[in-house]
């Protein structure tokens, strides 16, 4: 009985990874075919393919400090180079601090970057202080921060990927801040 469970089990995970295949194949074939269809009445083209945005970490700064932590707020400055506006939602990142303490994250960024325009926005963090440490052993040490954002699609593209439910986009980002007084 184990053994038929598990060929069970096998041929349902084959059967979800052709699933998402398909889809993708399913959206090429229609981009494909969308920009076929028209006759020979000239029309506007849409672009159907978003560029990524650019995201780039600008500042960490403490924000507040007790005797088990640091609260940081990381800046990222956000820029849109697609003519149709994107939609931020879901911040995933990680911040180390150099021979300290590390944590990863996940956080609603909830934020429409403007069409060819830029916006920043703000992630948190709280980093524990070691064993003996103050907040003063921070100063001079160097933060990094990786991560990336998901984001949605302008267009046709975001109606087809939720009908499809194949995952959103994600743009990366990561930075090195010294921190200061």
């Amino acid at each position: 009985m184990k053994n038929f469970e598990t060929k069970q089990l096998t041929r349902a995970r084959q059967l979800g990874a052709m699933g998402l295949a398909v889809r993708v194949v399913m959206l090429v074939g229609m981009i494909v075919a969308g920009l076929n269809v028209g006759g020979c009445k000239p029309r506007e083209v849409v672009p159907v393919v978003a560029k990524d945005p650019k995201l780039t970490v600008v500042s960490v700064v403490v924000e507040r400090q007790t005797a088990d932590g640091v609260a940081l707020a990381i800046t990222i400055d956000a820029e849109n180079p697609n003519e149709e506006a994107l939609p931020l939602m879901m911040a995933r990142y990680t911040v180390k601090l150099d021979g300290g303490a590390s944590v990863s994250l996940e956080e609603s960024v909830h934020r429409t970057l403007p069409g060819s325009g830029t916006q920043k926005f703000v992630l948190t963090a709280a980093l524990p202080l070691g064993k003996g440490e103050t907040g003063e052993a921070l100063w001079g040490r160097t933060c990094v921060v990786r991560g990336s954002v998901v984001y949605d699609p302008p267009g046709i593209v975001r109606r087809f990927l939720r009908e499809t439910q194949v995952p959103a986009p994600t743009v990366s980002f990561h930075g090195k801040q010294v921190l200061e007084k």
